[in-house]
């Protein structure tokens, strides 16, 4: 008869809280029966939660009563579902025999079957030629601002992810799709080395959810490998592969120059804009921007839906412009924005506008023209 060598008790919240955000690195579809499984493993007076999907690691580390050292492994999905369920009340995770896993909370108790945690792959590890420490805040701002930019094209698997490029104590964040750029830069501290490595995009949405959940003056500590990238957030720790190949040269597509600069309200602009994509929609959501002295015409136009003008007013520097642009590229900009206007510095009608809140040089978003249309102007 096996002897049980795992007991700790701990409360129900903080377990289903630490279930939940290490599950979510389980896969929807494991290739192996242990990767739809979390580990749980007792370390000192804290019980640890490991997930894989053999691209990313997620470990989350809780308090709990260690009765019995050891491990054991259990169905994210059922444990996930049975706790959210239970009473809040202290519950007790036990191995028992043939491997199976007891859980009791109250009058409720369950076997759960589990399989070796010895099966389980253990994350790698880091061991870094370049490390720093950047506050939570900065993080979420930087993938906030890039990872809608990123590519959802497979067959360009190093535009699916988010350039991480450290230089002395400055960290840039570049994401693009072709049609769109954007370039977000934070100040880091406890530098050491550099790097320029691509993080899947999966694995910045996840970080950003981690750091939200720190305290608003948290850090995050960052080491980085020639193939792996781990983000320690607090007491959970993200291991994530990083993406091979050559990222393009996106500097030389960000416009250094500029004949023509609008000053745009941003609440106002992205009002007009939101209403006339609906319009658009059946045009590529392409809206034409036209300038009369100081207004800027908004327009799109659809066979089957019928014409839009909107008028917001600017301040204009240069010649009058004509151009188009995609509407929810727009929108996904002014979304990460709260200054009160935007600065777009324009050249040729064929030629990328360079856009930017107001007075805010952290931050930059290259948009891509689209061809103008021959519509009949509204009076």
């Amino acid at each position: 008869m096996e002897v049980a060598t795992m007991k700790i008790i701990c409360t129900r919240k903080a377990l289903y809280d630490s279930i939940q955000t290490t599950q979510r690195a389980v896969s929807s579809r494991a290739s192996l029966p242990i990767l739809s499984h979390i580990v749980m493993s007792t370390q000192d007076d804290n019980l640890q939660l490991t997930a894989t999907d053999l691209e990313m690691w997620m470990q989350c580390s809780t308090k709990a009563t260690v009765e019995e050292s050891g491990a054991v492994t259990v169905p994210a999905r059922v444990i996930s579902e049975v706790l959210a369920a239970l009473p809040d009340e202290d519950v007790t995770i036990e191995q028992k025999e043939g491997g199976r896993i007891g859980l009791s909370c109250g009058t409720a108790t369950y076997e759960l079957l589990g399989l070796e945690p010895e099966d389980f792959p253990k994350p790698p590890e880091v061991e870094g030629e370049a490390s720093f420490t950047i506050k939570s805040q900065d993080l979420q701002t930087l993938v906030e601002r890039t990872l809608f930019a990123t590519s959802q094209d497979s067959s360009r698997v190093t535009l699916t992810g988010v350039l991480l490029t450290l230089d002395n104590s400055t960290l840039k964040a570049v994401a693009t799709d072709t049609h769109r750029l954007c370039l977000a830069t934070a100040d880091v501290m406890d530098v050491a080395g550099s790097m320029q490595h691509i993080v899947p995009e999966r694995t910045m949405g996840e970080v950003s959810r981690l750091a939200s959940e720190l305290e608003a003056e948290g850090t995050i500590t960052v080491n980085a490998s020639a193939t792996q990238i781990l983000f320690e957030c607090g007491e959970s720790r993200l291991t994530s592969r990083l993406i091979e190949g050559q990222f393009p040269n996106y500097e030389r597509v960000i416009p250094t120059e500029s004949e023509k600069k609008l000053i745009i309200p941003t609440e106002q602009f992205r009002a007009a804009v939101k209403r006339a994509a609906i319009v658009a929609r059946d045009d590529a959501n392409r809206v034409t921007f036209e300038t009369s002295a100081g207004t800027l015409k908004l327009s799109a136009e659809s066979p089957n839906i019928g014409t839009a003008l909107e008028e917001v007013d600017v301040v204009r520097e240069g010649d009058d412009i004509r151009m188009a642009f995609n509407a929810k590229y727009l929108l996904d900009f002014l979304a990460t924005i709260n200054a009160e206007a935007i600065e777009m510095e324009l050249t040729g009608e064929l030629s990328p506008a360079l856009i930017r809140p107001q007075g805010v040089y952290d931050y930059t978003y290259v948009l891509m023209p689209m061809q103008v249309r021959s519509y009949v102007s509204t009076p």
